[in-house]
């Protein structure tokens, strides 16, 4: 029996299905990263260079803090860009990482599990 996780997609051939989804999270990081630059750019009067690099540094949640929003518009921008910003990077993150070091089948199972511990045999006592 096979499930499909969405119509014409099928589990088994699971490689396709997971570039789709790497390319829309790298394409939304990107938009991401652009939507940063272009409203620090705007807002805070920053060089194209300086938006981005602060849209960078705050999405990796480095934080120097050499550039800091002034204005009350640019810190309440900065609140709901952190919050949705750092979940996608770190989707994204998580996507390539498996994609270069694929999961050991022989470690599925922690080893404190009970899958992996023997069955005990009983102990009769007269």
């Amino acid at each position: 029996m096979v499930v499909q996780l969405q119509p014409g997609i099928d589990p088994s051939n699971n490689m396709r299905y997971r570039d789709t989804a790497k390319r829309k999270l790298a394409i939304m990081v990107l938009a991401m990263l652009m939507t940063g630059t272009t409203f620090y750019s705007l807002v805070e009067n920053w060089s194209v260079l300086d938006a981005l690099y602060f849209s960078v540094v705050t999405l990796t949640t480095v934080g120097f803090g050499d550039l800091t929003p002034t204005r009350p518009i640019s810190k309440a921008f900065t609140i709901i860009y952190i919050l949705t910003g750092v979940g996608l990077l770190t989707a994204f993150i998580r996507a390539l990482v498996r994609q270069a070091i694929p999961p050991d089948k022989s470690s599925a199972e922690p080893k404190g599990s009970v899958a992996h511990k023997r069955p005990r045999r009983a102990i009769h006592r007269r």
